[in-house]
């Protein structure tokens, strides 16, 4: 994208380190406040003084004369190998290279495998950066077995000026017992506490059978769905696959709007639409996707023509078209997709805050669904974990409704301890997070099926996650091939889908019986979400009740008239 330069703050790391607090930030004057940098930091070919413009307390250090991309700050540092570290700094340019309105920062690590050859990862990166703003940048992963000789290092084109402060460095703990962990979390985050009770007239000559099943979860699990195989008479067993296992659904393409309005004014609502009604009149929950698309190669020719003003309009002309025409139908909307890879329209607008304004807009043709921020490399890769979560908590302070982190995984054997440890860093913006394109890329099905378990556990335990939507689940209407759950043409489950299924309809899900006498109560921990009580004495149902499980807990109380011949006359069921 034109307009875009690269920028540079170096970190040298090097050597092992063992057992070390994962609290314990492992550079030594990190907060910069000491302004004597003799032993601790260092400059490679460049200028380092103390600057009073900070992030934090007092000082930060500021970085000038630099004549190369990696001329900047160092401070050497222990790495152990095969251990996953968190490295974060905050920078602010000061100047940009040829006076571009942006510049990408990329923080590397460059490291000496086994057999002497240079290995480079990339920790994380800002891909556009403004002058005289504070930016987080840095990432999470997991340093290969036999990696030495580290060093970190962010680039940026020379010779911009720029300032750092608050850098940290931190190593994350591996539990052996991470699955009994993950386990204890979905007890407290997933389930509630749940009591039913007999009140009212002769409760202690009573005695009833109570069945609690679990209609729908709170947690969200759903898949992207075709717009026109999900209304197809000739779908089915498409169709039902996805009705009888995801409760969840988003439109692949059909909402985009390239696909709507390839040519300008010709706007097609009607397949989108027709979709979205289908899946709601099946008790589906749809999530909007998307309303524009921040990327170039994604945006259609007459729009690339568009600047200014002109580009303004036609942005609002799309929110009031597609908000007015999907009012009421949409729980979330991703409403600047990937926005962080692309700056078609703040470059075009010639505002970098255009994104605000698209939020702005549609929250105030629509305020029921929750808008999103919506990414990659989020968890799929080290590069733009903080960078999402730094801009989520920029959209707060600037008082955008912004109601979660979208973050697409579309995964390629990520170590599970890895996947927590950036989910833990999403989370320090405090904002629900969506899994919104979820794919667990492994050609073999065993395979596939072991490690959707071990994600999909790890996810659901994660506070800050609240659902997961794969990005397609059977092979005939999928992006990637090796992450498919079903196959063929009856749409039959394969290993992964049936693990799948496992979690989704029995492991996460509360179906309990029971016999409740006289006065003693009924307790069990369920998992969230809403539910049918039957009521039934000798095998009759007596009474049938909905209510939904949330986070505060439920009593319910079957209230009685009395006995008569022995069988509970029942009044009415409170719900409390």
């Amino acid at each position: 994208m034109a307009g875009c330069n690269v920028v540079v703050f170096i970190l040298c790391v090097y050597g092992y380190v063992s057992r070390i607090d994962a609290q314990t930030n492992l550079l030594q004057n990190g907060d910069f406040e000491n302004t004597n940098y003799a032993g601790n930091w260092y400059c490679q070919s460049c200028t380092m003084a103390p600057s009073n413009d900070a992030y934090h307390g007092s000082h930060s250090v500021k970085i000038s004369n630099r004549h190369q991309n990696w001329n900047g700050l160092a401070q050497n540092l222990n790495l152990h190998a095969t251990s996953i570290y968190t490295i974060t700094a905050y920078i602010k340019l000061l100047t940009s290279t040829n006076n571009a309105q942006y510049q990408e920062m990329i923080m590397m690590l460059n490291c000496i495998d086994s057999s002497g050859a240079q290995k480079y990862m990339k920790f994380g990166e800002i891909h556009y950066m403004e002058k005289g703003k504070w930016y987080q940048v840095g990432g999470a992963d997991k340093i290969p077995s036999g990696y030495h000789g580290c060093h970190m290092y962010v680039q940026t084109a020379a010779p911009a000026d720029y300032l750092v402060d608050e850098a940290e460095v931190h190593l994350n703990p591996v539990l052996s017992n991470w699955r009994s962990d993950a386990n204890a979390r979905i007890d407290t985050y997933r389930k509630a506490d749940l009591t039913v009770r007999l009140t009212g007239n002769n409760v202690n000559a009573a005695s009833v059978q109570i069945e609690l099943t679990q209609k729908k979860m709170e947690f969200k699990f759903g898949s992207a769905v075709s717009a026109t195989k999900i209304v197809d008479s000739s779908q089915h067993a498409y169709q039902n696959a996805f009705y009888n296992n995801f409760e969840w659904a988003v439109l692949e393409n059909a909402e985009k709007w390239r696909q709507m309005e390839s040519t300008r004014g010709q706007i097609d609502y009607d397949r989108p639409l027709h979709a979205i009604d289908a899946l709601r009149s099946h008790g589906i929950k749809v999530r909007c996707h998307c309303a524009f698309w921040d990327k170039e190669e994604f945006t259609q020719d007459w729009v690339k023509q568009l600047h200014g003003d002109s580009l303004r309009t036609a942005i609002t002309e799309r929110i009031q078209g597609v908000i007015s025409h999907t009012k009421g139908k949409c729980e979330q909307w991703d409403v600047n997709n990937e926005l962080l890879h692309g700056h078609v329209y703040e470059l075009q607008t010639g505002d970098p805050d255009i994104t605000h304004s698209m939020f702005r807009q549609i929250h105030a043709i629509d305020g029921h669904p929750r808008l999103f921020l919506n990414d990659y490399g989020v968890l799929s890769y080290a590069e733009s974990t903080v960078e999402l979560a730094d801009l989520a908590l920029k959209y707060k302070a600037a008082g955008v409704p912004i109601g979660g982190i979208g973050a697409q995984s579309h995964l390629h054997g990520v170590d599970v301890h890895v996947i927590k440890t950036r989910l833990d860093l999403l989370g320090k913006a405090k904002l629900p997070v969506m899994i919104t394109e979820l794919g667990i890329n492994e050609q073999d099905d065993a395979h596939r099926a072991t490690r959707l378990v071990d994600t999909l556990t790890m996810m659901f335990s994660h506070p800050s996650v609240e659902g997961v939507i794969f990005w397609g689940f059977w092979d005939g209407q999928i992006w990637e091939k090796d992450a498919v759950l079903y196959t063929g043409s009856n749409v039959t489950p394969n290993a992964a889908g049936r693990a799948y299924e496992e979690l989704f309809h029995t492991t996460w899900r509360t179906h309990v019986t029971s016999t409740i006498h006289g006065s003693t109560p009924f307790h069990v921990r369920g998992f969230k979400g809403e539910y049918e009580l039957k009521v039934k004495h000798n095998g009759h149902v007596l009474q049938t009740e909905t209510f939904t499980l949330a986070e505060a807990g439920k009593t319910l109380q079957i209230h009685l008239n009395g006995v008569n011949g022995g069988t509970p006359d029942i009044s009415h069921v409170i719900i409390g």
